[in-house]
């Protein structure tokens, strides 16, 4: 008698862990997990997790495998392409960061516009598990909607509304707007001008990263803008220099308050946290201005044909990238050099989202960036549209590229005017961008381009 209550016990625990996993009598250790065959790491890892949770709870192994091919029930996580899944999005991501969770039949879709809402796709997914808010049976679905839930700085949607702070002492001549001018002045070493790359955008007026920051670049002129990029816990990436949130954000007036994270780690926050933090300036100054997203600050520059390079802070974020417009060349007709990567793919999805709000039609890719700024590699575009850019650009360091660190917040009008004169520097990469791009606007003539359009 004892035995057999002990195997009902034993047997009502195996029930008990498998019956939140589904609602259809069917385990999710009888489903094989499929992914795209593309290679993206996070995607795969995201697969990986739920494999893991599997484990946990049923104690047998699934299969991971990028062919569906004699699989009766599925897991699809990523856009697979097959019927199931396109029939699951039905083209319905708004941002990269959405994603849906449906049950299809027998089959079950955890995928997200890109790889970073794949992650939080199955994440979402798991803690449904668990809490058992999720039971698989068909017609399911959950749907998450980044514009639905957070709202985006207005900045984005108005940015004619901005009025930065040095326009009273500064207008801005119309050729530093030309896109064709700046791709010159960046990277031909023949450059009449010196040009000017901000270092973490315009941190000498606005706290560095911010929206404001990236359009007080813009509306200054300078001729590319970097971002650097960090995750959040559920992976939203966003535009943050530092992995720590100690400096330059009031994080500790707030760390452990109202359930916050008491970790100043920028991936132990989730974007809705984050929101709840103010941007300092690097003196120590508090701002009303926020941390953003990258999705924004690409619609933003998307409006201006700005010159971006993007820099890996979080691991497999980005990849260097310079993102252009104005060519008969479209993103399907181009053949992108360099690391095809987890980043690269990321990028390449926020371009095209970005496309689709503008007149994107081109993209370039910094091919085989060095361990330092000093040895930048080559532009490269091979479009087969006749009137394409078929160029290839002239190497940075050859284009005379000095970096800020020649001078750190010491640059002013005689350091630049020594670089170009008695060094020969074509391109800076400033810790005060507005400030040289200023000195740009009173001391050049904009460059002729006139080849760059062979």
């Amino acid at each position: 008698m004892k035995k057999t209550l002990s195997f009902i016990l034993a047997a009502v625990m195996v029930l008990m862990m498998v019956l939140p996993l589904t609602g259809c009598g069917a385990s999710l250790s009888d489903y094989t997990i499929i992914t795209p065959d593309d290679g993206m790491e996070r995607t795969y890892n995201a697969a990986r997790e739920l494999q893991k949770y599997i484990k946990s709870t049923t104690e047998e192994n699934v299969r991971i495998s990028t062919n569906a091919a004699g699989a009766e029930m599925a897991v699809y996580v990523g856009q697979v392409e097959n019927d199931v899944v396109s029939a699951a999005i039905k083209d319905e991501f708004a941002t990269p960061m959405d994603y849906v969770i449906k049950v299809v039949g027998k089959d079950i879709v955890v995928a997200g516009a890109s790889t970073f809402a794949n992650a939080a796709a199955m994440d979402k997914m798991i803690s449904l598990l668990k809490s058992e808010e999720m039971k698989i049976k068909d017609g399911y679905e959950y749907e998450f909607h980044f514009l639905d839930t957070y709202e985006m700085n207005p900045l984005v949607t108005n940015p004619e509304s901005f009025q930065p702070v040095w326009a009273k002492d500064h207008t801005t001549p119309d050729w530093l707007f030309d896109q064709k001018e700046k791709i010159y002045a960046v990277t031909h070493k023949d450059s009449t001008r010196l040009s000017v790359v901000s270092h973490r955008c315009d941190f000498v007026y606005y706290p560095e990263g911010t929206v404001e920051a990236v359009l007080s670049c813009i509306m200054s002129g300078v001729d590319a803008i970097e971002l650097d990029i960090q995750l959040t816990k559920d992976n939203i990436p966003v535009v943050r220099h530092d992995e720590k949130l100690a400096r330059n954000t009031n994080f500790g007036s707030r760390a452990g308050k109202n359930g916050l994270p008491t970790s100043d780690s920028i991936g132990d926050w989730t974007y809705e946290q984050l929101q709840q933090l103010n941007v300092t300036m690097n003196s120590g100054a508090m701002t009303e201005y926020k941390i953003p997203t990258l999705y924004e600050v690409l619609l933003l520059a998307g409006q201006y044909d700005s010159l971006l390079t993007l820099d890996e802070k979080a691991d497999e974020v980005t990849t260097p990238v310079f993102a252009a417009t104005d060519s008969t060349c479209t993103l399907e007709e181009m053949t992108v050099y360099g690391q095809m990567t987890e980043s690269l793919d990321n990028l390449i999805y926020y371009y095209r989202y970005w496309k689709g709000q503008g007149s994107r039609d081109i993209f370039m890719n910094v091919e085989g960036m060095s361990d330092t700024y000093y040895e930048m590699a080559d532009f490269w575009f091979d479009c087969e549209e006749d009137g394409g850019m078929n160029k290839v650009f002239t190497p940075w360091n050859d284009a005379r590229y000095k970096a800020w660190g020649y001078a750190g917040s010491g640059e002013n009008d005689r350091f630049w005017n020594m670089w170009y004169n008695d060094e020969g520097t074509r391109t800076t990469w400033s810790n005060k961008a507005v400030p040289a791009i200023m000195f740009v606007a009173k001391t050049y003539q904009p460059n002729d381009y006139s080849r760059l359009l062979g």
